[in-house]
């Protein structure tokens, strides 16, 4: 989108940083064409462990919506819902008040359906079978594949922890593909334990025979 009004667009990037820790630094740049060069404009720290639920571009600034950490939130779990603003000016990109929304909680996911787009970080999914997920008043439910199943959840005691029932499902059978990918999906779903979210996308991580991973939920078309 336009950010300095000249009627080019300019595009913006998110970057990040981890020194090997626990930390993981964001930031915003912008990049844009000057006297026919790609350059990059202006960069500004977003923050660390800040989660990126969504951004636009609107009305000539970059709005993000975060989960940041709030008031007494430790450095490992934000809690805060915020919407930030930036401005791109000759000094670089600017910052305003930022809007604050709550708290994250599991009641933030409901009114989209979530479709599945990565098992883990390293495994993205064919487009079918189509795998869903729903929240509503504390329970889940969706398309595994090939059947639909349910549960109840509930907030655990950190900000990002969830608590799920056991799960329940319809008995179809369908082809062995499909029925391979709802096993993984559902033993996968029964051992989460925590959300949050990864540049737009609703992340769950789960642990199964000691190994930690984390699916990707989208909330729109791909």
């Amino acid at each position: 989108g336009d950010l300095d009004g000249d009627g080019a667009d300019e595009g913006v990037v998110f970057l990040w940083k981890s020194s090997g820790g626990s930390g993981t630094y964001i930031y915003l740049a912008v990049a844009g064409s000057r006297d026919g060069k790609q350059l990059n404009l202006a960069t500004a720290p977003v923050g660390d462990r800040v989660q990126l639920r969504s951004g636009h571009i609107n009305n000539g600034q970059i709005e993000l919506d975060v989960v940041q950490q709030g008031p007494g939130d430790a450095a490992c779990c934000p809690s805060q819902l915020a919407r930030r603003y930036w401005r791109l000016d000759t000094a670089g990109l600017t910052e305003s008040q930022a809007d604050i929304n709550g708290t994250l909680s599991i009641g933030e996911l409901a009114g989209s359906e979530w479709v599945l787009v990565n098992l883990d970080l390293n495994k993205p999914l064919p487009a079918s079978p189509r795998v869903t997920l729903d929240f509503t008043s504390g329970r889940i439910s969706g398309s595994s594949g090939c059947n639909r199943y349910f549960a109840s959840v509930s907030d655990g005691d950190m900000p990002g922890d969830l608590t799920l029932s056991r799960l329940g499902s319809t008995r179809m059978t369908c082809p062995p593909a499909d029925m391979e990918m709802e096993n993984s999906y559902l033993d996968a779903l029964e051992s989460v334990t925590t959300f949050g979210f990864f540049y737009g996308r609703l992340a769950f991580s789960w642990q199964l025979d000691g190994n930690v991973q984390t699916m990707l939920f989208s909330s729109g078309p791909e």
